[in-house]
């Protein structure tokens, strides 16, 4: 019986151990998750900062080339819009 007691505390002892070992890699995964996590988040945050820069600094000038096309095109459907609205109220 003492042989099998000594057995029992020496496999007690081994999964005490590789608890100890498998808490350890746990934690190091999880470190290691939470900085890629982390480090990941640093990335977008950097990224968006640059975005809302180069947005500012265009907005800032003010040069889009496409400026008057734009316009033109919006002022020919508004008037495309109008004439529509004025053709529906003749024909009630």
């Amino acid at each position: 019986m003492n042989e099998m007691e000594k057995k029992e505390e020496t496999q007690v002892e081994d999964k005490w151990e590789d608890n100890e070992e498998r808490k350890h890699v746990m934690e190091t995964e999880t470190n290691g998750c939470a900085s890629a996590i982390m480090t990941r988040l640093n990335e977008f945050q950097s990224k968006q900062i640059k975005y809302l820069q180069q947005e500012m600094d265009y907005l800032v000038r003010n040069n889009d080339s496409y400026y008057h096309l734009i316009d033109a095109r919006f002022d020919i459907c508004k008037r495309v819009f109008l004439a529509n609205i004025r053709s529906r109220k003749r024909l009630q």
